[in-house]
């Protein structure tokens, strides 16, 4: 199985997981290393970086994040970023009138107007989502993990 079809996987084992209290999630109890919960707990990207770090290939996004705007200006600052997602791509969210990347996820499928993605703390659970690509509200920016060559296909 390549990496891609493992973290593919991986993430859609999760689906339906929902948080304690507010941000409490094993996600953040593996990245902080103690329970932690609180509104300065976010964890869609910590949620990206465990599931990394459970298809082993931490090493593809260069190690585990807390911050989804790290995350992207890590990617980014590797030559990461890809204008056209596929199976397996981070998509980085800025949201109408936020000029910050704000949320993020896992592309699981593309079609002509939109990609379904796997997102971590989106109404405080893991959950698959539809989103056109062109939206009021938000911007879409997509990065591709340092994946094997062989393993960017599914």
């Amino acid at each position: 199985m390549s990496s891609v079809q493992t973290v593919l996987t991986m993430e859609q084992s999760q689906i339906g997981l929902e948080e304690l209290p507010i941000n409490q999630i094993k996600y953040n109890d593996w990245y902080y290393g103690s329970i932690k919960n609180g509104d300065e707990y976010p964890w869609c990207a910590t949620f990206i970086s465990w599931i990394m770090h459970q298809a082993g290939v931490l090493s593809a996004i260069y190690g585990k994040h807390a911050a989804c705007r790290h995350l992207f200006s890590t990617l980014a600052e590797n030559g990461r970023t890809v204008q056209f997602p596929q199976p397996g791509d981070l998509v980085f969210f800025c949201w109408t009138g936020n000029e910050q990347l704000t949320h993020m996820g896992i592309v699981e499928d593309v079609s002509m107007l939109a990609i379904q993605t796997i997102e971590g703390n989106f109404f405080d659970r893991v959950q698959r989502m539809e989103r056109p690509f062109f939206s009021y509200e938000y911007t879409l920016f997509f990065a591709r993990p340092a994946y094997k060559r062989t393993d960017t296909r599914l």
